[in-house]
């Protein structure tokens, strides 16, 4: 939601996110990731194409959120 409505207000962000504040983005969970191999990485773009949110697993799971493309 906060990416959104920088992206509205005309404002580029470029942030990490906690799990819990990704609302209805369509990630694998920490759970599924863990099974990955290291440098995997979903991700989500929005119907507008204006907002992503990326999920990669490092040593642990990082959720990157922008609207700066």
């Amino acid at each position: 939601a906060l990416i959104k409505k920088m992206n509205e207000l005309g404002y580029g962000i470029v942030c990490t996110l906690r799990s819990n504040r990704t609302n209805h983005c369509p990630l694998l969970s920490e759970k599924q990731m863990k099974m990955k191999k290291r440098g995997y990485f979903d991700y989500y773009l929005s119907s507008d194409r204006k907002c992503i949110v990326i999920s990669w697993k490092d040593s642990k799971r990082v959720i990157l959120g922008s609207n700066y493309v």
